[in-house]
């Protein structure tokens, strides 16, 4: 192994890396500052770029559990949307000293964050397709998993050379808990992301941030703005209007649900198509007049703060808007193919950090070699 500091981060990377890698041009993924992943480049154009992960858990249980939920779950993720696995690799050969690990993916393009910021907005059908991949993408998630995502943002979606959507097969653990009671000031996230909330989150926390991706795609800007105290919420009702009675009976916090009751009484939900008309971007316009109903559905059916009124994923795919962005044939599309197997998630009860270590172990030796 071949030691490297990166960007702060101490990488171990295999001797045989440097004659396809360049080393040392390790740079972060993704502008997102919790990102764990690193773009190592290759040295030759016909070599894919790839992604290093690393996981530190030394002692800690939770994190050598996070390590080993994805090296179990990732490897059999087949799907075109979702960022393929390649490999896993340990600078520690025993049990008793393993600390460290590697997890290598496939480069999965630009960040959506920066083909939104770019010069040359997406054409409308462009939005289309990448809210139908991400669709599709939770849809296959939920299915096999058998549970909600609930952790998209542009910095953690990319678009391949094709324009294709693709997401992470295991979402990026969150520093904040808004279940707890923590403030959680992100702006792609719906209310019960930002609050106590007393029912369990729903594949519908990704569908409210769909709406918000798609108007953001459409004009350049996002649609709800932080406050000076970080909160969101009332840039959120700006927009949206009230917050429904049996969405404010959900908050499981009597201030808070009081609070929000008070902001509630004199909001109006604005006019979506005018908003996005007026605030369009270049060559999106015409479309936007064009679809005009059928983009006020989908909007209208995903910015709302009660998940039950909200639409499913399912119903997001069949909505006038999407409907016939995800029908295309797979043989369009040049990775592998869709399973529905359903894949078992991890039991976590009565391990201790030596069985995670020996489950980790196996899980590396039983990777695929790489490269």
């Amino acid at each position: 192994m071949g030691a490297i500091t990166s960007f702060g981060r101490d990488m171990f990377v295999p001797e045989e890396f440097n004659e396809r890698y360049s080393i040392r041009s390790l740079t972060p993924l993704s502008k997102d500052s919790n990102s764990k992943e690193l773009l190592l480049p290759s040295i030759n154009e016909k070599l894919p770029h790839i992604v290093l992960k690393k996981f530190n858990f030394y002692g800690d249980l939770d994190k050598a559990r996070r390590c080993l939920t994805e090296l179990a779950i990732l490897p059999q993720l087949q799907h075109e949307n979702i960022l393929r696995f390649r490999s896993a690799y340990s600078t520690d050969g025993d049990e008793e000293s393993l600390s460290c690990v590697y997890i290598i993916t496939e480069f999965p393009g630009t960040s959506l964050r920066d083909v939104i910021d770019q010069k040359v907005p997406l054409t409308f059908d462009d939005t289309r397709r990448i809210i139908s991949d991400a669709l599709r993408a939770l849809r296959y998630l939920e299915s096999v998993t058998q549970v909600p995502y609930c952790g998209l943002t542009p910095d953690r979606m990319w678009c391949d050379e094709n324009g294709r959507l693709k997401i992470s097969g295991v979402r990026q653990r969150e520093s904040e808990n808004a279940s707890k009671g923590k403030k959680n000031s992100d702006v792609y996230k719906p209310l019960e992301q930002l609050v106590p909330w007393s029912e369990p989150l729903t594949s519908k926390v990704d569908v409210f941030t769909l709406g918000l991706i798609l108007s953001e795609m459409l004009t350049g800007e996002a649609l709800f703005a932080k406050r000076k105290d970080g909160s969101v919420i009332q840039s959120a009702i700006d927009k949206c209007g009230p917050i429904e009675e049996s969405a404010l009976e959900k908050i499981k916090d009597a201030d808070v649900r009081n609070t929000l009751s008070s902001l509630s009484r004199k909001a109006q939900r604005i006019d979506f198509i005018q908003y996005l008309t007026e605030n369009a971007r270049k060559g999106v316009m015409k479309d936007i007049l064009e679809r005009g109903d059928d983009l006020r559905d989908f909007i209208d059916r995903t910015l709302r703060f009660d998940p039950c009124n909200r639409m499913s994923v399912e119903e997001a795919l069949r909505s006038r808007l999407i409907d016939g962005m995800n029908e295309a044939p797979m043989e369009d599309f040049k990775g592998m193919p869709e399973t529905l197997v359903p894949i078992p998630l991890l039991r976590e009860e009565n391990d201790d950090i030596n069985a995670c270590k020996r489950r980790i172990l196996r899980q590396i030796q039983e990777s695929p070699t790489f490269p």
